[in-house]
């Protein structure tokens, strides 16, 4: 079993070491450092996390951008008859809808 020492050179050593200014509790100076120190290493890599997944977001879009143009084409007619001004007076240009009403004008003079 284990036994405790009890004479006094041994407990007169663990006060000598525990006096030691290593165990003695941070100064006030020291803490708010250590903690400044933590904030800004929090900051970094917040930072960081962010600057990450905005790369990742803009490297998905790309991707997705790329194939979808790859992939498929433009009807030359359909962009045409969108955007050339067909329309009697009364109606809406492509490039001057500015609402909902308007919208549904133009689709209706372009469509029907």
């Amino acid at each position: 079993s284990f036994k405790f020492p009890t004479n006094e050179e041994y407990l007169e050593d663990v006060i000598a070491k525990r006096s030691h200014p290593m165990y003695a509790p941070l100064s006030t100076e020291i803490r708010q450092a250590l903690m400044n120190k933590k904030e800004l290493r929090y900051q970094w890599w917040s930072l960081m996390d962010f600057i990450f997944s905005a790369f990742f977001v803009v490297l998905v879009s790309t991707i997705i951008s790329r194939l979808w143009s790859s992939q498929y084409y433009t009807n030359s007619q359909v962009k045409k008859l969108i955007t050339l001004s067909h329309h009697p007076e009364t109606a809406v240009d492509f490039y001057f809808i500015s609402n909902i009403i308007d919208m549904e004008n133009y689709l209706e003079y372009t469509m029907l």
